[in-house]
């Protein structure tokens, strides 16, 4: 439990086509724009780091991945609020997340 500078961190995303965005203090990735149909998935790297003197710093890969057609695709929840353990191992499962096509419930 780091106090202080230490203890105060900030997220920073690396994403050559600016398509997602990153809470510098909280994390949340969001999109920054809509996605064609043809969106598939993006590999994102988070990096983490400290304000303390020396500054640590960590990284780590998010999956993001799109399964079938989705144009006009409703998410049941507007937010989906997850946390990552420090100790978890790569490849761990962190969140599933869904959407429905308001088309087909007619």
């Amino acid at each position: 439990d780091d106090r202080g500078e230490n203890g105060t961190i900030q997220f920073m995303l690396s994403d050559e086509e600016n398509l997602f965005d990153i809470s510098a203090d909280s994390g949340e990735i969001s999109l920054r724009r809509r996605v064609g149909a043809f969106f598939t998935g993006r590999k994102l790297q988070v990096v983490v780091s400290d304000r303390g003197r020396p500054s640590l710093t960590s990284t780590c890969l998010v999956f993001i991945h799109l399964k079938g057609e989705h144009d006009g695709l409703q998410f049941t929840n507007k937010v989906y609020n997850t946390t990552v353990k420090e100790n978890s191992r790569a490849g761990t499962f962190i969140a599933n997340v869904e959407a429905s096509d308001p088309a087909d419930s007619r």
